[in-house]
């Protein structure tokens, strides 16, 4: 929902509009596009935004979560590879677990200022992600082998523009939601 809109519903309808609107979520309670429902201290119900507010903490803390084991993963399969390369080690290889941990330090940073991360952004950021990590495998592969690829070139190209594309993405989404609360 837009935000401007969300913002021009919220200060034009009533709680008994909203809950009219809501979505039962199954468990007996309200939710929908307006969160969920507490009681006021005059004793009536007003939405519930910290709920939000929370959910978009658990899905960083999920995605910490799921960057830092994936950087391990590739940090050891890096470390176990390079081991058995006979002396030869890659670069490319060797710093391949940095590029899931770039999209930890990215999610550290959405947890801290609590920004709901896009849907459109968390996504192109794990192809990102999964597309460079791949790339930079596959050249660390190629490269302690001792031959080389004409698809590595291409795959990092792709896993930069995506990168770019979901950072800057979620940037404007940053910005859009800061101009809309001033």
């Amino acid at each position: 929902m837009n935000e401007e809109f969300r913002e021009y519903i919220e200060e034009n309808m009533t709680v008994p509009e909203m809950e009219a609107s809501a979505i039962y979520d199954g468990t007996g309670n309200k939710s929908g596009d307006f969160g969920t429902y507490k009681e006021a201290e005059n004793g009536q119900k007003e939405p519930d935004f910290d709920k939000k507010s929370k959910k978009n903490k658990r899905e960083s803390l999920v995605k910490i979560e799921f960057y830092g084991a994936i950087s391990l993963l590739v940090g050891l399969f890096a470390l176990i590879y390079n081991h058995f390369g006979h002396g030869v080690h890659s670069i490319f290889m060797s710093y391949s677990w940095g590029i899931p941990f770039f999209a930890l330090i990215w999610y550290a940073c959405m947890f801290a200022i609590n920004a709901k991360i896009s849907l459109i952004s968390r996504e192109t950021l794990g192809a990102a992600v999964a597309t460079l990590t791949l790339a930079s495998i596959i050249e660390g592969i190629l490269v302690i082998a001792g031959t080389s690829s004409i698809y590595v070139l291409p795959m990092a190209i792709i896993g930069g523009l995506l990168l770019i594309f979901a950072l800057i993405v979620q940037l404007v989404s940053l910005g859009h939601k800061s101009k809309s609360h001033s």
